[in-house]
């Protein structure tokens, strides 16, 4: 295999790599949103016990 050929594929696993670790991210950052807005309604929708 010759020297251009290994530098390509090196590129590619880069951009691999990186486009796996972005879809990652994304998918954290989506999944902390849904989760925090879910406690906050559950939150405010369950029933509260009367004070007295």
């Amino acid at each position: 295999m010759d020297d251009a050929f290994e530098e390509r594929v090196a590129v590619e696993q880069e951009a691999v790599g990186s486009a796996f670790s972005d879809a990652v991210a994304h998918t954290s950052l989506v999944g902390a949103i849904v989760l925090g807005a879910g406690s906050v309604l559950v939150a405010l929708l369950l029933p509260r016990r009367p004070r007295g």
